[in-house]
């Protein structure tokens, strides 16, 4: 390379750093306005038009007949024309909106280049009268660039969606790499081709004509101007991920530090988890804010750079608004309305997490931790007999084998805490475990309470509650899941039981002898290929590792959700709110009472659920 080519490179260089320097000025100079205007239409998007776009979407489940959509389905799904119809419906509505972003954006960055002093009424009657303005001009033309605009502009928000989020992780590990491959070259192709020949200046053209007669045409942009404003673009959204990337970093650490003051470990890996999940959400928001925002920003600069023509409206906007006076009335009643729908929204969402993922508490049923544990002895016969009387829904119990092969109910490998007897229970026959005493060490009451088989267990809970199965695996020579499997069929107890367990391979097992029998993998968290799993019919969880999003990825994928184990108030009603359904707990008693007494806007939720439905 000669000096020539090198000192043209570093002057191109030059110049886009120049762009980018007063683009960032731009963006500064009346950050204020432009926040606050960014933030307005965020609420709305996601006090109006998230909710309506859930509702079309749940609409579309029940019209096309899915429950969900997976990899298997999403093919039939798509070519439905319920599907094509409702797409087409939020194209319409989403490209709306977009375009009102967009508009506001580009009118901002105008006024802003032009005028020292920002006039918020200027702004707001401009936008407003641009969108109706480029809607009907520009037609469907308008809403198809202003999603490929949204698309251009919102790259880095796609790359941490795609990242970070469950749903989107979960349809991309079932789908071949090479297609998926394949589809982002295509996808870079089309919007490369998009920059380069329709170009990010579709609505700068269509608001600079004048008198009818487009002030700046597609052919009057020559080639070297779309390579650089390519280029710009390209630059400028590397930069854009770069900073964002640090802002989540930073957050991430900050979150980090805040929880390392937990002595416990799995309390600050839940706490750090939680929050995790919810700043992932507030994060996207943010970083779709900000790369439209300055990408709009960079565009706009551009245009004003190379094209001297003013994009028109101003006396247009006053003439539109003048027509509306008389119907000033009407106006403010739209108005009031919408802020008044803005702010039920805000309730719901605020007070209830969400208005519709509320309606199905009815159905949480109630699991009785080790029998009864909160006043009887864990894990014996007088524990589940206190569950049956108290109408806990599951009786949950602890199944282990003895030295000689014997099922019985004991949580701990050691049988020292609750008998005082320092060995395995693996390492002692049966015989020898029967003697031992499992009640005082709750109560002086309860001195001389047995440890239970698991036979004796069915023959008193046969008919009377059902009962989960917590089979403590060690290795195949025991036996434990054909033993259980085999007693359950003895006892024709298949759709009374389910059976969970820390090992996926004892479920497998399960599953081998009995595919009836319901099973359930205790975990501390889900992920996207382990709901396909066939072993597994639903998650059991500890419930402060439990998040909106687990709970919705478990539904999505036909599973249900399990906490354990629960004995707080307010732990009860958050996790009523979330949607789970079944609540492991010490106290079967107290968790039906707050799930019965917490019935607030009965009738809004009753209605919400018939919709649901």
């Amino acid at each position: 390379m000669d000096n020539k080519e090198q000192k043209n490179n570093r002057s191109n260089l030059g110049k886009i750093f120049h762009i980018y320097a007063k683009t960032v000025k731009i963006i500064a100079k009346n950050i204020l306005y432009l926040v606050f205007g960014q933030g307005v239409l965020m609420l709305f998007a996601y006090f109006l038009l998230l909710p309506l776009v859930n509702k079309i979407l749940d609409l579309t489940l029940r019209l096309t007949g899915y429950s969900y959509i997976t990899v298997g389905n999403i093919g039939r799904f798509l070519i439905h024309p319920a599907t094509i119809l409702m797409l087409f419906i939020l194209f319409i509505i989403i490209g709306i909106f977009l375009t009102l972003d967009i508009l506001f954006l580009l009118t901002f960055f105008a006024l802003t280049e032009r005028e020292q002093k920002l006039k918020v009424s200027v702004l707001v009657k401009l936008t407003i009268y641009r969108l109706f303005y480029c809607l009907k001009k520009g037609k469907g033309k308008a809403l198809l660039i202003t999603w490929l605009l949204s698309i251009v502009s919102s790259i880095p928000f796609l790359a941490f969606s795609i990242w970070r989020f469950r749903i989107f992780q979960y349809y991309m590990e079932e789908i071949p790499g090479s297609y998926l491959r394949l589809a982002a070259v295509i996808a870079a192709a089309g919007l490369l081709l998009f920059l380069y020949y329709i170009g990010p200046y579709y609505y700068h053209s269509l608001l600079s004509q004048k008198n009818g007669i487009l002030m700046v045409k597609e052919k009057d942009i020559l080639p070297r101007e779309r390579i650089d404003l390519l280029l710009a673009i390209i630059g400028w959204n590397v930069l854009v991920a770069g900073f964002l990337f640090l802002i989540y970093v930073f957050t991430m650490g900050v979150t980090a530090l805040l929880v390392s003051g937990y002595t416990n470990i799995i309390q600050a890996t839940a706490t750090f988890i939680e929050v995790y999940d919810r700043m992932s959400i507030y994060l996207a928001l943010i970083i779709f804010v900000f790369s439209i925002t300055s990408n709009m920003a960079l565009i706009s600069y551009t245009f004003r750079r190379h094209r001297k023509h003013k994009i028109n409206g101003h006396e247009e906007a006053e003439d539109f608004f003048k027509t509306a006076y008389p119907y000033k009335k009407i106006i403010y009643f739209l108005i009031i309305a919408l802020f008044s729908i803005n702010f039920y929204y805000f309730y719901q969402v605020v007070r209830n997490g969400s208005a519709l993922d509320y309606m199905n508490m009815e159905n949480i049923q109630v699991t009785s931790h080790r029998g009864y544990s909160h006043s009887v002895p864990e894990n014996t016969l007088s524990a589940v007999n206190k569950a049956i009387v108290e109408q806990a829904d599951y009786v949950e119990v602890d199944v282990r084998v003895t030295k000689d092969g014997e099922l019985v109910l004991l949580h701990d490998p050691s049988l020292k805490r609750t008998t005082g007897f320092n060995k395995y229970i693996w390492e002692v026959p049966f015989a020898k475990v029967r003697e031992l005493d499992a009640g005082s060490w709750f109560g002086s009451e309860f001195a001389g309470t047995p440890i239970p088989t698991l036979r004796e267990l069915f023959e008193l809970a046969k008919g009377q509650v059902k009962i989960n199965l917590d089979l403590k695996y060690r290795n195949d020579s025991e036996g434990l899941a054909e033993k259980v499997v085999a007693l359950i069929k003895e006892y024709d107890m298949q759709k009374q039981c389910v059976i969970t367990s820390t090992s996926i391979h004892c479920l497998k097992q399960v599953k081998k002898e009995d595919a009836v029998i319901r099973t359930g993998y205790i975990t501390y968290g889900i992920y996207p290929s382990i709901c396909k799993n066939k072993a597994i019919d639903f998650f059991s969880m500890k419930s402060n590792l439990v998040t909106k999003n687990i709970v919705d990825e478990a539904h999505k994928n036909g599973k249900e959700v399990h906490v354990w184990t629960v004995n707080i108030r307010n732990e009860i009603q958050r996790l009523k709110r979330l949607g789970v359904d079944n609540i492991i707990t010490d106290n079967p008693a107290y968790v039906r009472e707050v799930l019965q007494k917490d019935d607030s806007d009965k009738f809004l939720t009753t209605l919400l659920k018939v919709i649901k439905d």
